[in-house]
C-alpha cells in the first residue's frame, strides 16, 4: 500500500464519500494511535491530524460507552484500489484473527485489533449525533403528522452533479410520502441542503430499522432536525418597571452598527421607544402576539440600556433588528417558545438577512443598513453541538465575516442540565460557598464532553461569548435556592464549554450573562440532585419584557444565560466602536474595523484568580492538559470592562492594524519607558492579535490565513501565563498576557519588537488578510512613575516589512 494515499481525521471535511472509511475504535483512540505508529507497513494512516490529542477531545465517554459516535475517526482515501485492499485486509482478519497476511501486512493485526468496524459512510452516521431521532419523537409524542427535516448533501464540486443528487433526492422524497420544501447551495461554504415535510408513518423506519431509501441514499451527509434555534418561553408573570426605568434619555439618533437577528422585540416598550430600526421583511409581526416578544425585547435592552439595575447609559444609536425567531409551532421542555420556523433552514435565513444588509436588491434597492459593523446572534442550534468540523451555520458567519468585512458575536450555549452531587442535604448545606463551588467546578470539568459548544459557537472568525456568574443585581439571595458559583469571574452553570475546532480557544471571553441559581430537585442514595431555577425573579439581569397583560409596554424579567453576555459583548464592542475605532478611521480603513473591534474586546481579557480556583481540582494532570482545561471554561478569561477605556499612569495601550499576504511579516517596534530599567518591579505585557480568515472548507484545515507573534519575554523581564501557547494560535485570536518581576537593563531608546507573521494553512492564499493588534504594558499602580508618558514620548511609527523566517 502506497504512503499518502489515506488520511486518518476527525471529520469528512471536503471528501467525497465513495472516498471515506468510517473507524470505529474499540478501546481508547489513544490506544489506536499507537498501535499506527508502532506498526511498519501502516505510513498511509500515519498522517494523523496534529490537533487530534486523544485525552482531550476524542476519548471514550465512559458514561455512555454505548453512544454511536464514540471512539470515531475518519479514513480519508483519494485512491479507490487503496479503499478496496483496506477493506479486503479488514474482512479477512475478522473472518480469522490468525491467518496469515501477505509479506509486510503482517503488522496491520496490531491496528486492527484497536477496530470494531472499517466500513463505508451509511445510515448509521447520517443520523448518528445531529438530534434527528430525538427530535421526530418528541413531534411525534405532541400529536404532528409530519415532521420536517435539513438534509444535508455532500457536496459535489461539480454544479451539474450536484443539480443529479438534488433531483435524486427530491424524488426520494416524494416516494417517501413527503414534500421537498426548498433547496439551497452555498459554494462559499461547500453546503448543499433541502427542507424537507416528512409523513409520520415514515419515522418508524428511519428510527427503528434504518430501512428507509430516504436514510440509506448514499448522496446524504447527515439527516438534521429543523427549528432548533429556540428560546423557551418563561412561565411566571413579568415584573414592572419603575419611573427612572421607563424614562431612558433621548432617543437614538445615530445610524446602527449593531444588527440584532434574534426574535422580533417589542418595539414600543417604554425602555425602547425610539431606538430601535425593525425590519421585517417576511411580514411576521402580524402572526407575533406582543405577550411572545420576550427574547428580542430582552436582547435589544440589554444591548441598548444595559442591566436595568446597573442604571448603564443607553447607547446614542438606533439598533437594527430582523426577526429570524417567531412563535413555535409546539411546545420545548413543556412551554412554548420563539424559534427558527420549520420551513425555513437556519443557514438559508441568516444568508438572505445578512445579503439584505449589505447587497442590493431587487428592483435595484439599496442595502437596507451597510453601516452595520457587528452582527448580534444570541442563539444557538441545540442539535448541534460541536463535533469536529465546523457546522453549515458556523461556516457561513466565517464566510460571510470575510466578505462583508463584518464581526458576529455568537452565544456559546447554555446546558440548563441538573448537577448531581455525591453528598446528603445535610453535608451540601454544611458546606462553605468556595466548597460547593469547587464542587460544582469538578462537575463541569468532569463532563465536559456533555457540555460541547452548540452551533454556531465554533465559527473561527465570531467572537464566541460564555457567560460569566455576574450581574448588577443587589439584594439578598433567596435562602431556599442553592448559589452554585462563588466569583463573579468564573464561568455560568449554564455554560457550554469548549475547545472548540481544531482546539482553538472556545468560547473567546466571558462577559457578565447573569447568576444562574439551582433548586434540590432530588435526594436520596447520599446523593443531592440540583435543577436550575426557571423563575424571572432575581438575580440575574434585569432587561425589558413584555406585559402580563396586552399592551402593556413597561414590564420587565431577570434572565441569564450566555445569551444575555453575548448582548453584553455586542453592547461593549458599540461602545468601542464609537470611542475608540471611529476617530481612528481615517487610518485604518474600514477592513480593519471588525479585526480591530475584535482584538479591543479581548484584549480586556485574563483568567487571574478564576485560574487559581480551577488549578487545585486539575492537580491531577499535566500542565499543558491543566491549561487546556482552563481554557475550556475560561476561554481566554472574563472581560474586565474597566479596561476598555484606555490606558493610564500605570499601563499604556498602544494598537496597530495592517495587512498581510503570505510570507510576509510587520514589525512593531514598543519603546520601553527607561525607569523600568533594572527595576524588580511587577509587570504584565497583554498582545492580542486579531484576523478575518477566508475559509476552504473542502480543507481538513479550514482557515485559510494563520496569522501570528512571538511573544517577548527576555527583554521585558516576563513569562507566559494563562492559556497553552500552542492552543492559542490555532484560531483567529492569539491572546497572551506575560507577566514577571524579574530585573530588564536596557537603555533610554531600546525597544521590545513583535512581528506579525503571516502563512497559508488551507491551500492557496491569494488574499490580503487585515488584521489588528493591541499591546499593552502595564506595572504596579505604586510605582511612582507615569510609563504612560514616557512611552508616548519615545513612540514613533516604525513598521517594516519583512519575508517569514
Amino acid at each position: 500500500m502506497a504512503r499518502k494515499r489515506a488520511r486518518v481525521q476527525a471529520d469528512v471535511a471536503g471528501a467525497p464519500p465513495e472516498q471515506v472509511l468510517v473507524l470505529e475504535v474499540a478501546g481508547s483512540i489513544e490506544n489506536f494511535f499507537r498501535a499506527v505508529q508502532l506498526t511498519p507497513g501502516a505510513e498511509l494512516l500515519a498522517e494523523i491530524d496534529e490537533t487530534l490529542e486523544p485525552d482531550a477531545d476524542f476519548y471514550r465517554d465512559e458514561q455512555h460507552p454505548d453512544a454511536e459516535i464514540a471512539g470515531q475517526l475518519f479514513l480519508v482515501l483519494s485512491d479507490q484500489q487503496a479503499l478496496n485492499q483496506i477493506q479486503s485486509l479488514w474482512r479477512r482478519w475478522v473472518a480469522d484473527p490468525t491467518q496469515r497476511f501477505d509479506r509486510g501486512l503482517a503488522p496491520w493485526r496490531h491496528v486492527f485489533a484497536q477496530l470494531r468496524d472499517i466500513r463505508p459512510w451509511d445510515e448509521r452516521d447520517r443520523v448518528a449525533g445531529t438530534g434527528i431521532i430525538e427530535d421526530w419523537n418528541d413531534r411525534l409524542a405532541q400529536g404532528q403528522q409530519s415532521v420536517p427535516a435539513e438534509v444535508e448533501l455532500w457536496f459535489r464540486a461539480s454544479p451539474e452533479d450536484r443539480r443529479a443528487a438534488g433531483d435524486r433526492i427530491r424524488q426520494l422524497i416524494v416516494e417517501s410520502g413527503g414534500e421537498p420544501v426548498s433547496e439551497t447551495e452555498i459554494s462559499e461554504i461547500a453546503y448543499h441542503g433541502l427542507l424537507a415535510i416528512l409523513p409520520a408513518d415514515l419515522i418508524p423506519q428511519v428510527v427503528e430499522t434504518r430501512e428507509a431509501r430516504l436514510v440509506r441514499a448514499d448522496d446524504i451527509m447527515f439527516l438534521r432536525p429543523t427549528g432548533q434555534a429556540f428560546s423557551p418561553a418563561p412561565d411566571d408573570e413579568p415584573l414592572l418597571l419603575d419611573d427612572e426605568e421607563r424614562e431612558r434619555g433621548d432617543v437614538a439618533r445615530l445610524d446602527p452598527i449593531v444588527a440584532l437577528f434574534d426574535g422580533l422585540p417589542l418595539e414600543n416598550h417604554a425602555a425602547l421607544l425610539g431606538r430601535l430600526r425593525v425590519d421585517d421583511p417576511d411580514g411576521w409581526a402580524e402572526a407575533y402576539p406582543a405577550r411572545d416578544r420576550v427574547h428580542g425585547t430582552a436582547m435589544a435592552s440589554l444591548i441598548c440600556c444595559g442591566d436595568l439595575d446597573a442604571n448603564e447609559v443607553p447607547l446614542e444609536r438606533s439598533l437594527y433588528t430582523r426577526p429570524i425567531m417567531r412563535p413555535g409551532s409546539r411546545d420545548f421542555d413543556g412551554s412554548r417558545a420563539e424559534c427558527v420556523p420549520d420551513n425555513e433552514l437556519f443557514v438559508d435565513l441568516v444568508e438572505r438577512s445578512v445579503r439584505r444588509l449589505f447587497v442590493a436588491g431587487a428592483n435595484d434597492a439599496d442595502p437596507v443598513a451597510p453601516t452595520v459593523r457587528i452582527i448580534n446572534l444570541s442563539i444557538c442550534e441545540r442539535a448541534l453541538p460541536l463535533r469536529s468540523f465546523p457546522s453549515p451555520i458556523a461556516r457561513l458567519l466565517d464566510w460571510l465575516s470575510w466578505q462583508h468585512g463584518v464581526l458576529f458575536t455568537v452565544s456559546a450555549g447554555n446546558h440548563a442540565t441538573d448537577f448531581t452531587f455525591a453528598s446528603t442535604m445535610a453535608e451540601m448545606d454544611a458546606l462553605n460557598p468556595a466548597e460547593v463551588e469547587a464542587l460544582t467546578l469538578r462537575s463541569l470539568i468532569d463532563n465536559a464532553v456533555n457540555r460541547r459548544l452548540l452551533a454556531p459557537a465554533e465559527s473561527i472568525n465570531a467572537l464566541t461569548i460564555g457567560a460569566a456568574h455576574a450581574d448588577a443585581y443587589a439584594g439578598a439571595l433567596s435562602n431556599h435556592h442553592r448559589n452554585l458559583i462563588e466569583s463573579p469571574r468564573l464561568p455560568s452553570p449554564l455554560n457550554a464549554l469548549g475547545l472548540g475546532f481544531r482546539r482553538t480557544v472556545k468560547p473567546d471571553v466571558l462577559l457578565a450573562g447573569g447568576r444562574q441559581l439551582y433548586e434540590d430537585a432530588g435526594l436520596g442514595g447520599g446523593q443531592v440532585r440540583c435543577a436550575p431555577v426557571r423563575s424571572s425573579r432575581a438575580p440575574g439581569q434585569k432587561a425589558a419584557a413584555p406585559g402580563a397583560a396586552e399592551g402593556d409596554v413597561a414590564a420587565a424579567r431577570y434572565s441569564r444565560g450566555t445569551s444575555n453576555a453575548t448582548a453584553r459583548a455586542t453592547r461593549q464592542l458599540s461602545w468601542l466602536y464609537d470611542n475608540v475605532v471611529r476617530p481612528m478611521r481615517t487610518e485604518i480603513g474600514h477592513v480593519a474595523e471588525a479585526p480591530l473591534l475584535k482584538a479591543l474586546l479581548v484584549h480586556a481579557a485574563s483568567w487571574d484568580d478564576a485560574a487559581d480556583r480551577l488549578s487545585p481540582l486539575l492537580a491531577d494532570v499535566d500542565r499543558r492538559i491543566e491549561k487546556d482545561h482552563c481554557a475550556r471554561l475560561l476561554g481566554y478569561g472574563a472581560v474586565d470592562e474597566t479596561r476598555l477605556g484606555g490606558g493610564t499612569t500605570s499601563r499604556a495601550v498602544l494598537v496597530g492594524t495592517g495587512s498581510l499576504t503570505e510570507d510576509l511579516g510587520h514589525v512593531y517596534s514598543i519603546p520601553l519607558p527607561p525607569s523600568l530599567s533594572g527595576q524588580r518591579v511587577w509587570r504584565r505585557v497583554t498582545v492580542t492579535l486579531a484576523w478575518m480568515s477566508p475559509i476552504n472548507p473542502r480543507h481538513r484545515s479550514y482557515r485559510r490565513a494563520q496569522l501570528w507573534f512571538d511573544a517577548p519575554r527576555e527583554t521585558v523581564g516576563v513569562g507566559r501565563v494563562n492559556a497553552q501557547w500552542q492552543t492559542v494560535r490555532r484560531g483567529t485570536l492569539q491572546h497572551e498576557v506575560l507577566e514577571g518581576e524579574t530585573a530588564a537593563a536596557f537603555a533610554d531608546g531600546d525597544t521590545f519588537d513583535i512581528r506579525v507573521n503571516c502563512k497559508a494553512d488551507a491551500g492557496d492564499l491569494a488574499e490580503e488578510v487585515p488584521y489588528a493588534l493591541a499591546v499593552t504594558l502595564e506595572v504596579a499602580p505604586l510605582l511612582e512613575v507615569s510609563i504612560y508618558d514616557e512611552i508616548e514620548a519615545r513612540i514613533r511609527p516604525r513598521v517594516a516589512v519583512a519575508p517569514r523566517a
